[in-house]
């Protein structure tokens, strides 16, 4: 009977399909990123997934083509997270550079996100009026209406930037309370001012996500087993007594 219930179960899940499990993250571009869809792939105990690529809102704006945009999963104290990358980036004078990507994230089950960490990469570099900023914009635990906007659950934003004579290239935030899935769109502008300059590259920044396991409770004996711990006891110390008793 034990073999027959198994193989209508293992013919079940042929007949209907085992759920599909995301392997692990490997460097690529961003185009192949958004090819991955609703499954993505794993960082560590993380799954990303769903990435797309937003058109700039901006009239006048160039966009950052994705095909020249890499991912690396990478790992670290901050949690595992990408670096991105690409060909340097240079903006001169009237010139609006821009890469605007999203996804969503969630973690292992068990997991819930505590934090998040973004930098602008050190490379960065601005003269005049020129300025180069990263927008994170998330979304903990709901999804944005529209790519930034319209956050159903609670809204968080950094924005780690470099203009001349003063720059801020790393922010982090805490996550209070935790979360198990966030939805988050990164922008990144490269702006070179109306007679500036910016440049950037080839790394671009990097993103990492922290995460921790919820405690497990610790089991306490209930009313039951606390009474079989008794009865168990009790019987122990009259088979004592009567031993006892009669070596007397």
């Amino acid at each position: 009977m034990i073999r027959h219930a198994c193989l209508l179960l293992v013919l079940a899940q042929l007949a209907f399909g085992a759920p599909a499990f995301a392997a692990p993250c490997t460097p690529g571009t961003l185009v192949d990123y958004i090819g991955l869809g609703a499954t993505g792939c794993t960082v560590e105990d993380v799954t990303f997934f769903s990435f797309s690529e937003v058109t700039p809102p901006s009239p006048g704006t160039t966009q950052i083509p994705s095909a020249s945009v890499s991912l690396t999963p990478v790992t670290g104290p901050g949690g595992p997270g990408f670096l991105f990358a690409g060909s340097p980036i240079a903006a001169g004078p009237a010139s609006l550079l821009e890469l605007f990507l999203g996804f969503q994230a969630t973690p292992a089950s068990g997991d819930s996100f505590i934090g998040n960490s973004i930098a602008l990469d050190s490379s960065a570099l601005v003269a005049g009026d020129g300025a180069i900023t990263i927008v994170e914009s998330k979304c903990l635990g709901a999804v944005f209406s529209s790519p930034s906007v319209g956050c159903a659950g609670t809204p968080v934003t950094l924005i780690p930037f470099a203009i001349e004579g003063l720059s801020d290239l790393e922010e982090s935030a805490t996550f209070a309370p935790p979360v198990s899935f966030f939805d988050v769109f990164v922008e990144l502008v490269v702006d070179g001012g109306v007679a500036g300059n910016a440049s950037l590259g080839p790394s671009l920044g990097e993103l990492h996500v922290a995460t921790a396991r919820a405690p497990t409770p610790t089991p306490v004996a209930g009313p039951p087993a606390i009474l079989m711990v008794g009865a168990g006891l009790a019987g122990w110390l009259g088979w004592r007594a009567r031993s006892v008793r009669s070596r007397v």
